[in-house]
């Protein structure tokens, strides 16, 4: 099944109405886009990842069966969405981390929204029923983003993030996602 070719759930927010969304399974062939969105607003250079990079990336979501999404805009790559292994621990398999990526130029369009609620409605099909995101405490607009769709705070890793010359804290957010209902009739 693929999850991600799946329609996008109801949204709250009437912009979103408008934004015609195409999300699907990344693809090595992908990793030259995943590489451009990624390093087209990097404001430091040390954080640029390369093509093989992005092509081993890929490759090990495929191996983990882990979903890695693009989105698109009328046949234009817009974003990203990546579910990570949250810990290498048997006990974690039903967690994943969210990973998420927007185009500076469709970022508060509500792509990013639609991204995650694409996330919670695939969840349980992943076998995952905690989702986390791990933020850098510099970045108000994901941390808002995630809060408002209901992550709660789990914890703050002082400084374990290390930009040239700096130091970040790294703020985990978490969700769990409840089991789908299930109907008989």
């Amino acid at each position: 099944m693929d999850l991600a070719l799946s329609p996008p759930c109801a949204v709250a927010h009437d912009s979103l109405r408008a934004l015609r969304l195409g999300v699907r399974n990344s693809k090595v062939a992908d990793a030259a886009t995943l590489v451009s969105l990624h390093n087209e607003g990097l404001e430091r250079p040390g954080e640029m990842i390369a093509e093989e990079a992005a092509a081993h990336w890929i490759v090990a979501h495929h191996r983990a069966a882990r979903p890695l999404w693009l989105a698109m805009s009328r046949g234009v790559p817009i974003g990203w969405l990546s579910f990570l292994g949250f810990a290498d621990r048997p006990g974690c398999a039903t967690t994943a981390e969210l990973g998420i990526l927007v185009r500076a130029s469709w970022r508060r369009h509500g792509v990013a929204r639609q991204l995650v609620e694409r996330a919670f409605v695939a969840a349980p099909a992943l076998g995952l029923d905690r989702l986390i995101a791990c933020i850098r405490e510099d970045n108000g607009p994901s941390l808002a983003l995630f809060r408002s769709m209901g992550f709660q705070s789990w914890g703050r890793l002082p400084g374990v993030i290390r930009a040239p010359d700096v130091h970040c804290d790294l703020h985990m957010l978490g969700r769990e996602i409840p089991a789908p209902k299930l109907w008989y009739v």
